[in-house]
């Protein structure tokens, strides 16, 4: 299927998965269903092989472990479809480890109106969604077939979001990337020890499994699968705690190169853990990059061009746009 990029507004967060879904199957992605859940909506897509499952949640709590009840859209990616199923039981999702609950993210928004969408596909089904859910505040979602792979040659399905699914529809507080601030670039982490980054790999020491993104903690909160990964961005909110895997860290703190702006388009390599402080690369997200491009000469929205690619600017990343 062909690249494609769309955007618009939506009246509603249950507006904003129809708006997705009709696009998706325009994409070529066949709908298994895309139904009311009241009070929200779920749907349930597929695409040569890969499953996506989504869930618009409308004053209500749409994970096992969810912290209180608002607005979003919940994601996570699985190997197959059952009606008989609820939206978050549905085969080969991220399982919390020691227990059967699937984990997953999603994207944070408001009771009302979304003034801006804007729906990416590569044309390789890698999907990324951006919304700007009120003024000025930019939340996420993604997945894709594969990582760009590093040194391997099986394909490790990712999806991703803005909030962990423990807080994808509620948060305690204020000043908290991905809820009333805009998330930070995918696969780092937003609050704490939440992981909002999920990858499925097959290696000699975690055969077809899920890893996420998470530092230490096992409890109920931070969507932790059994194994770990690290991402390149390191977390300096959380003292760096990639530091065990090469990072950005020190890029990201140098002053912003005016000469050569170009230089801090990122990808957003990920680590696998293999053993205690051993990680083992396994690739970056096709479409999303770190950037600090936003205030630096470029605005929210604005096409970035970089060695006869589009990039879309958004804070603290840019999406490329293939079409």
């Amino acid at each position: 299927m062909a690249a494609s990029y769309v955007t618009g507004a939506a009246t509603s967060p249950i507006d904003l998965l129809q708006l997705l879904v009709s696009w998706l199957v325009a994409q070529g992605w066949t709908s298994d269903s895309s139904v009311s859940d009241s009070p929200g909506w779920r749907a349930h897509l597929h695409k040569n092989g890969l499953y996506v499952n989504l869930r618009a949640a409308m004053s209500e709590s749409i994970w096992n472990y969810n912290y209180g009840g608002g607005y979003g859209i919940g994601v996570y990616l699985g190997t197959g479809y059952s009606g008989a199923s609820n939206w978050r039981s549905q085969a080969g999702g991220p399982v919390f480890s020691g227990s059967s609950s699937v984990v997953g993210a999603g994207v944070c928004l408001g009771s009302g109106a979304v003034p801006h969408y804007h729906f990416f596909d590569d044309g390789n089904d890698n999907i990324v969604v951006v919304v700007e859910w009120t003024t000025g505040v930019f939340g996420y979602l993604g997945w894709g077939p594969s990582m760009t792979k590093t040194g391997y040659t099986m394909d490790y399905p990712y999806f991703f979001g803005s909030m962990a699914s423990y807080y994808n529809t509620a948060y305690p507080s204020s000043g908290k990337y991905g809820y009333d601030l805009t998330g930070l670039a995918p696969t780092t982490h937003q609050i704490e020890d939440q992981s909002g980054f999920f990858v499925r790999i097959d290696s000699a020491v975690w055969a077809s499994q899920w890893i996420s993104n998470v530092y230490s903690s096992t409890n109920t909160a931070s969507g932790y699968t059994g194994r770990r990964i690290r991402s390149a961005l390191a977390s300096t909110s959380l003292g760096g705690i990639e530091s065990y895997t090469p990072n950005y860290v020190n890029v990201k703190n140098r002053s912003w190169p005016n000469a050569y702006p170009g230089a801090m388009l990122l990808p957003l390599h990920a680590f696998s853990e293999m053993a205690t402080a051993r990680w083992a690369p396994i690739g970056y997200v096709p479409t999303v990059f770190a950037t600090w491009a936003w205030q630096h000469g470029f605005n929210v929205g604005e096409i970035w061009q970089v060695g006869g690619l589009d990039y879309m600017v958004f804070p603290y990343f840019a999406v490329r746009k293939a079409a």
